[in-house]
């Protein structure tokens, strides 16, 4: 079997104790890999506490090194290492964790190494072992906007390239067209979703079997549309039974509300009820929230690299609205309602969509049935084998 170097971020550590979509998917990867093991991985990642050696043990086929990020050298050396301007690094936080990876792959043999959605890695890791990485990217490729003179140098230097959509594909072969890309839709466990009633969900959130409740769960930010949702919710207050549940934060996890949150909350409250602000809640809960759910709202207004949401929502069986925004038709084109993403037009757009399906309980029931089935495609077990035999 190959043995192959996985580089994180180190900024959140795998397995996913603290959540994260690309720590959580990097588990779903050395998971499979237990069950139907092909490599021997070697995963740097960020300590924690919980990380006990007998909860690692359990992995036969992946032996973690723990790099601890809150000790106070590490926050000395990383206070030093602020002071330079590194030529091949783009964050000291993230460039004191991979020197520390660097540090140990020199005394080791691998045959690959893969790197977590950090294409501004590549450089140094080709600099300083002479190995050429894969990347595995999460997000748009955007070297070109922060380090622009090395956004060339480093896809020309990386093995291979493997993007979570077409679209992200294609945004590192505009920057470098001779570049070797490839593109694996990301997956989710599709057995936690749509795995309880309507009503037993709705009992949860103390929601009445009578309303007619959209859901939008995401951070609440003006990217992502929520304040076009808010806006167009105005136009639909003759539907006497209308609710909104929004599910989220202005950052990922708990914390302070920003003022574009409290703007909004002060928008909704001309809408007395209708619009319930939840606050954060744990990704565990999510498929919960959207069987007590009607129709999902994506709204995004910047492009998506690859919205996991919408698959959520098709998975749990629900009509999704959403938008055209990068990588987002890929997965919902032909189950959904997908509307352009302008902030002038947006609110209209939704408020109007919003009405037809909720006057059209067929139309609903379609949606539903074809949103279930397209997201068979995007179990996390075809994801994880995808990319076991990409690295193969």
């Amino acid at each position: 079997m190959k043995t192959i170097a996985i580089i994180t971020s180190g900024l959140l550590p795998v397995p996913a104790v603290h959540g994260g979509a690309v720590e959580n998917l990097i588990e779903f990867l050395i998971d499979y890999n237990e069950l139907h093991p092909t490599h021997h991985f070697i995963l740097y990642t960020k300590a924690d506490p919980s990380f006990t050696s007998t909860y690692l043990s359990k992995y036969k086929y992946t032996r973690f090194i723990q790099i601890y990020t809150e000790s106070l050298l590490y926050r000395v050396k990383q206070t030093i290492r602020r002071s330079y301007k590194w030529k091949y690094y783009s964050n000291v936080y993230w460039d004191y964790f991979l020197k520390q990876c660097i540090n140990d792959l020199k005394k080791r043999t691998v045959d690959d190494i893969l790197i977590e959605n950090r294409a501004e890695f590549v450089l140094p890791v080709y600099k300083e072992l002479g190995i050429k990485p894969i990347v595995h990217l999460h997000i748009k490729y955007r070297l070109e906007e922060t380090i622009p003179e090395i956004a060339i140098a480093s896809i020309k230097y990386a093995k291979s390239y493997i993007a979570v959509s077409e679209w992200v594909k294609n945004t590192v072969l505009e920057v470098y067209p001779q570049g070797n890309v490839i593109h694996i839709h990301n997956g989710i466990q599709l057995d936690k979703f749509n795995r309880i009633s309507k009503a037993e969900a709705r009992k949860e959130f103390k929601l009445s079997d009578d309303d007619f409740i959209l859901s939008y769960a995401g951070r609440i930010v003006d990217i992502k549309g929520i304040r076009e949702l808010i806006i167009g919710m105005h136009s639909l207050k003759d539907i006497p039974n209308l609710k909104l549940l929004v599910a989220g934060n202005s950052f990922s996890g708990k914390g302070h509300k920003s003022l574009f949150m409290q703007n909004l909350i002060e928008q909704a409250k001309e809408l007395d009820d209708r619009i319930i602000f939840t606050g954060y809640i744990p990704y565990d809960k999510i498929p919960t929230l959207l069987s007590a759910s009607d129709i999902a709202l994506v709204p995004t207004i910047k492009d998506e690299a690859f919205a996991l949401s919408c698959t959520e929502a098709m998975a749990s069986g629900i009509p999704l609205i959403t938008t055209y925004s990068g990588g987002i038709p890929e997965t919902s084109v032909g189950c959904a309602r997908i509307l352009q993403p302008d902030k002038k037009t947006l609110p209209k757009e939704l408020a109007r969509n919003i009405r037809e399906l909720y006057e059209s309980p067929e139309i609903c029931k379609c949606m539903s049935e074809l949103g279930l089935e397209r997201s068979k495609k995007f179990g996390h077990e075809i994801y994880a084998k995808k990319i076991l035999d990409a690295l193969l």
